[in-house]
């Protein structure tokens, strides 16, 4: 509980490795990438990780996906670029 006595909520960013983590970023994916089909997300980001070394991070609010993104770390002669795909969709405010 915070000063006033309200109940927090309980938030964390966590880096998605499971099967199961990954499919329940689909929905905010789904809100800017509407070409995206369920029965295939699992598939495509696998993809990503595999080829090109991409990473996915959720913002979880009480067990719910409440914003989601995708990066990978790429070198580029002497210097490392963050390549950022981001997919940020906060319901929290």
């Amino acid at each position: 509980m915070n000063k006033k006595g309200e109940k927090r909520n309980a938030t964390n960013c966590k880096l998605l490795k499971h099967d199961s983590e990954i499919l329940s970023t689909s929905s905010t994916f789904k809100q800017l990438r509407p070409h995206l089909k369920e029965d295939t997300f699992l598939e495509k980001i696998r993809g990503l990780q595999d080829n090109y070394g991409f990473n996915l991070v959720a913002v979880i609010e009480n067990n719910e996906v409440k914003a989601s993104a995708g990066y990978r770390v790429k070198n580029k002669l002497f210097k490392t670029v963050v390549n950022l795909l981001v997919n940020l969709f906060l319901q929290l405010l």
